[in-house]
């Protein structure tokens, strides 16, 4: 009986090891999912070196967290910003017919977060890797509080928005086809 619960804690173990190393993702496969995402207009001139140094500052900020999550976050992201350089840089320079304005200075970041929902990331250097890092932790936190609440990554999106859980706009239907494309489904 003791050798058949060590086999089963063996194997346990084992599979355990073996999902938590599929499960990790290193660098070269988040970056590629970063790549996944189209370039903003905006930044089309942008060589392709310093964009793909901003992408692997954006895929390191994700690593630390679930497939899921990842999905989710870069969704967010990609919907609020496009990743777009000059929102990085709180849009102190916007381009010549560009709608976004980072909320009239309101919101900073890929993430366009507002001072009350990541006050940290408003302490630090506008467009600085530590600030793409805590913009991420941000995104994720206000995505699980959002899960939590409302059961959905829909709902998720919905909150993170300031949106009630099940509202449905042309932006958040938008986030979830990135989602699901980003392997979130």
């Amino acid at each position: 009986m003791q050798r058949i619960a060590w086999l089963i804690t063996l194997t346990c173990a084992a599979f355990a090891l073996l999902c938590g190393t599929l499960a990790y993702a290193g660098p070269d496969r988040v970056l590629a999912l970063v790549q996944r995402l189209p370039v903003a207009w905006v930044d089309r001139d942008e060589p392709k070196h310093e964009r793909l140094a901003r992408m692997k500052v954006v895929a390191d900020a994700f690593r630390p967290f679930s497939m899921r999550e990842r999905a989710a976050g870069l969704s967010v992201w990609y919907g609020e910003s496009k990743l777009a350089k000059h929102v990085r840089d709180d849009c102190s320079w916007r381009p010549e017919g560009s709608a976004g304005n980072c909320d009239h200075g309101k919101a900073k970041g890929y993430g366009q977060h507002h001072r009350a929902s990541c006050p940290k990331l408003w302490t630090l250097p506008s467009g600085s890797d530590e600030a793409v890092h805590e913009s991420a932790r941000c995104t994720v936190r206000l995505l699980r509080f959002g899960h939590a609440r409302c059961g959905s990554v829909a709902g998720a999106m919905a909150v993170f928005g300031g949106l009630p859980c099940d509202a449905t706009t042309p932006n958040i239907q938008s986030k979830l086809g990135w989602y699901r494309r980003l392997g979130g489904q």
